[in-house]
């Protein structure tokens, strides 16, 4: 912070992610799904993705754009990844 009008909310690449469980359907048209890198697993939601579930499934390993958020749910701080976009990974397997 401080983000907003004149300020952006930060964004981040993160390189070499797979996905660690099957994305689940909300409300109709949102994604939640684990990722993982280098051990590290963490939550990521799409926000209207779900016309593109089978571009993210199809990808064994991909790099996405996400801002993080602190998802303060019930007292349990977490930090959560929102998804911008994803391209297939461009590191070599």
């Amino acid at each position: 912070e401080p983000y907003g009008a004149g300020n952006p909310e930060p964004m981040f690449a993160v390189k070499g992610v797979y996905l660690a469980d099957e994305p689940q359907v909300i409300k109709g048209k949102h994604l939640k799904f684990m990722v993982v890198q280098n051990g590290v697993y963490r939550e990521v939601f799409a926000y209207n993705w779900k016309e593109r579930l089978y571009e993210l499934e199809s990808l064994p390993k991909f790099d996405m754009v996400v801002f993080p958020y602190m998802n303060d749910y019930r007292n349990a701080n977490s930090i959560e990844l929102q998804l911008v976009d994803i391209r297939p990974c461009e590191e070599a397997n």
